[in-house]
């Protein structure tokens, strides 16, 4: 999930309603919206449990593949038909339903149909409090407010995350870095720095402390300041020296989060725009 979405401009025009709409959201949780999720428009059977109404759905959404046109479109709502099943046919069965939820909310982002997934997230959200498609569903829905440019809204669901501490702690450094970010994108930069330097060290995985030394060394060379860049990026190849040098899978996800680095190829750039005497875009912006 790294992006260097933080520094991409906010949009300003044209936000007013959709800004009240996420703001209500945030504030109301999942009783504002339980009633926009769409109920089943098939009558769904009822299985022998939760589990296997939701295996139902997961047998019907494979059977999709390879579909197409109208065919496609078809199939895949009765996929969320037979999703939407399962908290309807098993409403105390909460953790089947989450999953369900979330599932159903995942479809309908992929199908570009994020209004309708809101719902589905929230719904998850509210149903799997503590488990890890609640916890996820969070992260969703923090990640529709970034897409639809509402970086303040977006902020709070991520922190709301990263607060968490019934998720596990691989969701809430998710969190932790996406909120810093959305900082980073509102100019709240020093505090979108101070969030990146804890999560250097704080992060559980060595993999997410180099997105937030990425994070951190590129807000550097965004401010032109090439010198404390290469400080940090300094910082990083000492912190991650050992676990780079070991010869197991995790060695090599951290070798290759290593070379992903894209504050890395930035800096060089800068360097040798700095020595033709040009100033890069990005740095005579700031």
């Amino acid at each position: 999930m790294k992006s260097a979405v933080w520094s991409v401009r906010a949009r300003r025009a044209g936000r007013g309603v959709g800004r009240a709409v996420i703001v209500l959201a945030a504030l109301c949780g999942a009783a504002t919206f339980a009633t926009a999720r769409s109920a089943p428009v098939r009558e769904e059977p009822r299985l022998a449990s939760a589990e296997a109404q939701l295996g139902r759905a997961v047998e019907l959404k494979n059977k999709t593949r390879g579909l197409k046109g109208a065919e496609r479109v078809r199939a895949l709502e009765s996929v969320l038909d037979a999703y939407r099943a399962v908290a309807v046919q098993w409403p105390d069965a909460h953790a089947a339903a989450a999953e369900a939820a979330f599932r159903s909310g995942e479809l309908l982002r992929r199908l570009d149909r994020e209004a309708e997934a809101r719902p589905e997230f929230v719904h998850a959200r509210e149903l799997g409090a503590g488990t890890a498609f609640g916890v996820r569903a969070g992260l969703e829905l923090g990640h529709l407010s970034r897409r639809a440019g509402e970086f303040e809204v977006a902020r709070a669901e991520f922190e709301a995350v990263a607060r968490d501490e019934r998720g596990e702690r691989r969701y809430r450094d998710d969190g932790a870095l996406w909120a810093a970010r959305m900082d980073a994108e509102l100019g709240r930069i020093d505090v979108a720095r101070r969030a990146w330097e804890a999560l250097t060290t704080a992060a559980e995985s060595p993999v997410d402390r180099i997105e937030a030394f990425d994070d951190w060394a590129a807000s550097f060379v965004d401010a032109g300041d090439l010198e404390a860049a290469a400080g940090v990026l300094a910082r990083c190849r000492e912190a991650l020296r050992d676990a780079s040098e070991e010869e197991t899978p995790l060695g090599e996800r951290v070798r290759s989060a290593l070379a992903r680095m894209g504050s890395v190829r930035r800096l060089e750039q800068a360097i040798r725009a700095r020595e033709r005497g040009v100033t890069l875009r990005k740095q005579a912006e700031r």
